[in-house]
């Protein structure tokens, strides 16, 4: 016999049964019957059919080369305003010197070479982090990017010249400086991958140069 459903129970048959195993009742050929076909219910008018949901697309995670390069621009800003701080208070406070001439007899102001030259480069460091943590947030221009933790270590030891205690005050524009570059060296391929797209997708003017 073939598969079918038992006509009394309606419980599934084993192939080429005699007996139903639920219910236990003899089997002929005629008493077996096909599955049932399922009947799709009835929808009622005026009612709305749902939509099958769409997929659920997750956020990728970020990649941590870019994350580095976030972290670094923080930390180029935070330098930098350290470096305008300690800029404007050697401004202020030790550029400019007073002295008594006595040729003159009076007491005059001179600029202090030394002084004067630490503060404009803190002020310049401060102006060159901005564009770098610019560059650095939006994963663009690597090369500016990386200019202003070095020009803020230039800042930083550009103090030599003016007073070497002034190393030590200003220790963390060293560290984050470093720790910076370091994270901008890590990031080296997400700006080279961004620029390779850019050079892709960037349109090419199929007009040809006029000729000659």
């Amino acid at each position: 016999m073939k598969n079918g459903f038992c006509t009394s129970c309606g419980s599934a048959l084993e192939p080429n049964a005699r007996f139903c195993a639920n219910c236990g009742g003899a089997l002929v050929d005629g008493d077996i019957r096909p599955p049932p076909t399922p009947v799709p219910a009835a929808t009622p008018a005026g009612a709305q059919i749902p939509l099958p949901l769409p997929p659920l697309y997750l956020k990728p995670p970020r990649n941590p080369r870019q994350m580095a390069s976030y972290a670094a621009g923080v930390m180029v800003l935070v330098s930098g305003i350290f470096a305008l701080i300690f800029g404007n208070m050697i401004l202020y406070w030790d550029a400019w010197d007073t002295g008594w001439d006595i040729v003159a007899g009076e007491e005059v102001t001179f600029l202090n070479p030394g002084a004067f030259f630490a503060g404009m480069m803190f002020l310049v460091a401060f102006l060159t982090a901005l564009a770098s943590c610019y560059c650095a947030l939006r994963l663009i221009r690597y090369e500016i990017a990386v200019a202003g933790p070095v020009t803020l270590l230039i800042a930083y030891f550009s103090t030599l010249a003016y007073e070497s205690f002034m190393l030590v005050i200003s220790v963390q524009i060293l560290i984050l400086s470093i720790v910076s570059l370091g994270l901008l060296y890590y990031a080296i391929p997400i700006y080279a991958g961004r620029k390779v797209q850019e050079l892709t997708v960037r349109p090419v003017d199929p007009t040809p140069p006029p000729a000659m």
